[in-house]
């Protein structure tokens, strides 16, 4: 299969004669994903990584089986889908929250953008994840973390609201790898907050608008 890229994170060895021994921050913050492309002042990070450029497919592991490394975001309602929504792409999922709901990161990772966003996010912040994905949490009435923190899966990071361009409380929640968009119930199953896959095929024609799961 032409352009295929593995992706998989392994953490440096640590051996016991080494004193003292990093913690696992430390070690998470060695990914590859946290030292490339890095900004925290402009919201796309990958201006400079044109889709053309990206691999047919890219294997991506979610998360680790043995750990609990995963949570939902919230649980609920979609309103809005991903996909073409009159004249606007909708680039992301919309699930009904109320507000002040306490809003979760979805994986472990590195929050690279807690800021107010005028192009219509209102308050978001948007957490890398040592796999390369950003996960984006935006319309918050109120952020609980800032850039650079180091935050694991189920960490509160936000709170639900409707700031920016927003009709009624709601998580606008997207999933994109260096910028590019896609559908993230092909991940997440919001109404009952599981796990679809742990390890994903991300095709590079999931970047596509039209393309839902």
């Amino acid at each position: 299969m032409r352009g295929l890229l593995l992706i998989v994170f392994f953490l440096p060895l640590v051996t016991a004669a080494q004193k003292p021994a990093p913690d696992f921050e430390e070690l998470f913050r060695r990914a590859p994903a946290f030292n490339a492309q890095w900004d925290t002042l402009e919201i796309f990070a990958y201006r400079n990584v044109p889709l053309e450029d990206l691999p047919d497919v890219i294997e991506l592991q979610i998360c680790d089986s043995l750990r609990r490394d995963f949570c939902p975001p919230v649980t609920g309602r979609v309103l809005s889908k991903y996909g073409p929504r009159g004249r606007r792409p909708h680039q992301g999922t919309d699930i009904q929250v109320a507000y002040g709901q306490p809003i979760h990161a979805a994986f472990d990772g590195i929050v690279r953008w807690s800021r107010w966003n005028r192009g219509g996010f209102g308050n978001v912040v948007i957490v890398r994840h040592p796999n390369g994905l950003e996960t984006y949490y935006a319309h918050l009435s109120g952020r609980a973390v800032k850039a650079n923190d180091y935050v694991t899966a189920g960490q509160v990071i936000g709170y639900g609201g409707r700031t920016g361009r927003a009709f009624g409380n709601h998580l606008h929640f997207e999933m994109r790898y260096c910028d590019q968009s896609f559908d993230s119930e092909r991940l997440i199953d919001f109404v009952t907050g599981e796990l679809r896959e742990h390890f994903f095929e991300l095709h590079k024609d999931y970047f596509s608008i039209r393309s839902r799961f």
